[in-house]
C-alpha cells in the first residue's frame, strides 16, 4: 500500500462543525465506529461505498483490508486511557496509521450528512445533475456556493419572502425577475431551498459559504447514490455535538468500552459476505 497520506491531520480550529476539542473528537470518532460497524453488519455494500466517499485514493484490493484492521485495531484507542501519545496520533496520525485516517475521513463524510437536514439533502440528490463527470457535479455545487455567496442575508430573507407567497407555477419566474443571474439549470433546487424555513435557509447559506474545495468533493461523491440510501445513511450516522457531549460525559465512554469490549480483536469484516469482487 504505497498512497501518500502525509498531509492527512485533524485541524482542530477549521472543522465543519467548528473548534473540537479533543475529549469531543475521541467521543465522535468512537460514537462513529459503532456506527460504522453495525452498518457493515447489515448493508456491507454501504459501508464500502462510505470508504469510497472518504478515501476515493484507497485502492479497490486495498479497501476491504483496511475496513477489516479499522474494526480490529481502532476499538483499543476508544478502551485505553488518554494519553499524550494518543492525543498527537490523533491530530497528526503516522504514515502507516491508515486504518485511523480512513476513520478520519469517514468522520468528514459523517460531518456533511450531519450539517443537512433531511429536505435539504432530498432537494441536493434529486437537484444535482445526474452525470458521470465529477467534474460537472462539483462545478455544480460550487455555482450554487457562488450563489449564496451573492446574497447576502438581508437579500436572502426577501427572496424568502417573494417566492414563498408566489403562486407554485410562477417561483422561477418571480426568482428570475429578482435575480436573473440564476443559472437556469439551478433554478428548481434554487427555489426548493429558498422556500425552506427561513432559519434553516439561513444556516445553510452559512453552511454552504464554508465548505472547503475538499468539502464540496465528498458531498459530490456522497451525491452518486440514490435518495433513499442518502436518507438511511443519515439516520444511522449522526455526529455529537458539543452539547451532547456535555451532557453525555460520565457515560459516554463507557458505553463505548463496553460496546468496544463487545468487537475487539474481531475483523468484522470477514464475517460478513462481502462480494470482494464487485
Amino acid at each position: 500500500m504505497d498512497l501518500d497520506y502525509s498531509s492527512s491531520t485533524i485541524d482542530l480550529d477549521s472543522s465543519l462543525d467548528g473548534t473540537v476539542s479533543l475529549d469531543l473528537l475521541r467521543k465522535q470518532l468512537a460514537d462513529l465506529l459503532m456506527s460504522l460497524y453495525d452498518i457493515g453488519r447489515s448493508l456491507p455494500q454501504t459501508l464500502v461505498f462510505l470508504s469510497e466517499v472518504a478515501q476515493p485514493e484507497l485502492r479497490h484490493g486495498s479497501r476491504i483490508p483496511v475496513l477489516g484492521s479499522m474494526f480490529d485495531e481502532l476499538p483499543k484507542l476508544f478502551t485505553a486511557p488518554r494519553t499524550t501519545e494518543l492525543d498527537k496520533m490523533l491530530i497528526r496520525p503516522p504514515n502507516d496509521a491508515v486504518s485511523l485516517k480512513l476513520l478520519l475521513s469517514l468522520r468528514e463524510v459523517a460531518l456533511i450528512l450531519d450539517s443537512l437536514s433531511y429536505l435539504q439533502l432530498l432537494h441536493l440528490s434529486n437537484y444535482v445533475p445526474n452525470s458521470n463527470s465529477p467534474e460537472t457535479k462539483i462545478a455544480y455545487l460550487r455555482n450554487l456556493q457562488m450563489l449564496f455567496k451573492s446574497w447576502d442575508e438581508m437579500a436572502l430573507q426577501q427572496l424568502h419572502t417573494e417566492i414563498t407567497s408566489a403562486r407554485l407555477h410562477e417561483e422561477r419566474k418571480r426568482l428570475l425577475s429578482l435575480d436573473p443571474n440564476v443559472p437556469w439549470e439551478m433554478l428548481y433546487l434554487v427555489t426548493d431551498l429558498l422556500k425552506l424555513p427561513l432559519p434553516e435557509l439561513i444556516n445553510m447559506r452559512t453552511w454552504i459559504l464554508r465548505l472547503s474545495s475538499s468539502q464540496i468533493e465528498i458531498l459530490m461523491r456522497l451525491l452518486l447514490v440514490d435518495s433513499s440510501s442518502l436518507m438511511e445513511l443519515k439516520r444511522r450516522i449522526r455526529v455529537t455535538s458539543e452539547q451532547e457531549f456535555k451532557d453525555q460525559q460520565g457515560t459516554s465512554f463507557r458505553r463505548a468500552h463496553s460496546y468496544f469490549q463487545s468487537i475487539i480483536c474481531l475483523r468484522t469484516l470477514r464475517r460478513i459476505n462481502i462480494d470482494n469482487r464487485s
